[in-house]
């Protein structure tokens, strides 16, 4: 995949270990949780909802591993030397902390049944179907795996790979942790042997480990699907039934989108739209009395955005990487960009939901927005701060209320510490509002997407309303094959 994926394994892998890393320690600072339960008792709903929140949080970041070192398994095909050693540390690094962070957190769990039991309980608003903490247990705590890691740490020593330092160092200490668990035999293995784990179909289905399954966290150059479900044809009648200030919620089934947020919808997108669907915004007659307040705004919208962004409004002017005009604005890793709409609907899901608010409202909101263009993206989830976010916090925090005009204000669930707004509270919203004059959103259009007929088609209103309902990783648990033959390759900017 050459050396522009490595160094985006790197990064991809540091990022997500470290998030790891963090959700471990607070677990660490909730002994309510994972200490010994008292007798005879069962622990609340908020306790509960608090160990579902921090093992959704842990099994993302132990699949986006996973999976990096699942496509960089092929190591030995690069064409150099460098390229190989490159290769192998990103395997090997990535294949090593999702192993430590798995025992980490089962030694933390324990062996308490009752612990067990909630883990692996039903939860589709976190988006964890029945039985995957047993499955991940029964991908980790077998020979096989412990195999895996002594032959990769044997060829890291051979090679001695150069490679990113930060990304060596965290793998050495990776490894440390993994001989120490050896040395100490680590948790208790689990009834089934190595083969009958491996064979599991649930454990298949949650951790698919072919090359061409690969999947990705939303900044990764690694291999995606060629053919979105969302196609180009599709993408192209959009511009005509969107307005500035449109949300758009998106998912892509095989990509690794908002890493360690819950839900079917990992996406939320700001549609911006052109200078003059903007203009054409901006003779609402609220959005004029609202200029009329800004010193900056004598000219006009366009004028008072130059004035207060001229580096990110001289973005919006110019095309986008793709050579389509800039129309919508987006957190993904490493940070908050401008795309062209093209780029950014490329995907197997979409919605577009409008805000019931003034347009003034909007203009404001696409005036914030644009002042976060730049700003990188928030890998430990904190929507306390603005100085790094994620793309439903860019979202929220475009429409916050000021300068006298409404905004949004959606529910905030907690997730390892953190109080958090999922792109997927959009649609729960819209679901739970439906009917009612104080609702927050209007539904635009719904393009629902079909893995198993490989296409999407625009579904109803009442189906939108219940697909905040899906599981997070839906076409797993659904039994479907991981992707089409010939489905894969390299993404040109790596902006899934």
């Amino acid at each position: 995949m050459g050396e522009v994926a490595v160094g985006s394994d790197a990064e991809a892998i540091l990022g997500a270990r470290a998030s790891l890393l963090a959700t471990l320690r607070y677990a660490r600072t909730r002994p309510d949780l994972f200490g010994p339960a008292a007798p005879g008792t069962l622990p609340g709903r908020d306790a509960k909802e608090a160990l579902w929140g921090i093992w959704q949080r842990v099994l993302d970041c132990i699949l986006t591993l996973d999976q990096v070192a699942a496509a960089r398994e092929d190591w030995t095909w690069e064409p150099t030397q460098e390229g190989r050693a490159a290769g192998l540390l990103a395997f090997a690094a990535a294949s090593a902390a999702a192993h430590r962070g798995a025992l980490d957190f089962f030694a933390l769990a324990g062996t308490d049944g009752l612990v067990d039991a909630i883990l692996n309980d039903s939860v589709p608003e976190a988006g964890l179907p029945e039985g995957t903490y047993g499955a991940c247990k029964r991908r980790f705590l077998n020979v096989v795996r412990g195999a895996e890691f002594a032959l990769a740490a044997s060829a890291v020593a051979a090679i001695s790979p150069g490679g990113t330092p930060g990304l060596a160092r965290a793998y050495a200490e990776d490894s440390e942790a993994l001989w120490a668990y050896g040395r100490k035999q680590g948790p208790a293995l689990t009834a089934r042997d190595a083969v009958d784990a491996l064979r599991e179909a649930a454990v298949r289905a949650w951790f698919p480990v072919q090359k061409k399954a690969s999947l990705a966290l939303s900044h990764l150059r690694l291999p995606v699907r060629e053919e979105w479900l969302i196609t180009p044809d599709l993408v192209r009648g959009l511009p005509l039934r969107l307005r500035p200030g449109d949300i758009l919620l998106q998912r892509r089934e095989w990509a690794f989108t908002n890493l360690g947020l819950p839900g079917f919808w990992t996406h939320a997108a700001l549609y911006t739209g052109t200078p003059a669907e903007r203009e054409a915004m901006a003779r609402d007659d609220s959005v004029r009395r609202w200029l009329a307040a800004r010193p900056e705004a004598a000219e006009g919208f366009e004028a008072s955005l130059a004035a207060r962004f001229p580096d990110a409004y001289a973005r919006t002017l110019a095309t986008a990487e793709d050579g389509l005009p800039v129309r919508v604005v987006e957190a993904l890793a490493p940070g908050v960009v401008l795309q062209s709409l093209e780029r950014s609907a490329a995907c197997d899901g979409l919605a577009v939901l409008r805000p019931r608010l003034p347009e003034a409202s909007k203009a404001a909101a696409l005036q914030r927005a644009l002042g976060f263009v730049g700003r990188p993206y928030d890998f430990a989830f904190d929507f306390a701060t603005d100085s790094a976010l994620v793309c439903s916090e860019l979202v929220l925090k475009a429409y916050e209320s000021g300068d006298g005009l409404p905004g949004l204000r959606l529910p905030l669930s907690s997730i390892a510490g953190h109080r958090v707004t999922p792109a997927n509270a959009f649609a729960r919203a819209f679901d739970e509002q439906a009917g009612s004059d104080d609702r927050a959103f209007d539904l635009v259009l719904f393009f629902d997407g079909d893995e198993a007929s490989g296409r999407a088609f625009e579904s109803s209103e009442s189906a939108f309303r219940l697909s905040w309902r899906r599981p997070k990783w839906h076409v797993f648990a659904s039994g479907l094959p991981p992707l089409r033959p010939g489905a894969m390759r390299d993404c040109p900017d790596g902006s899934i």
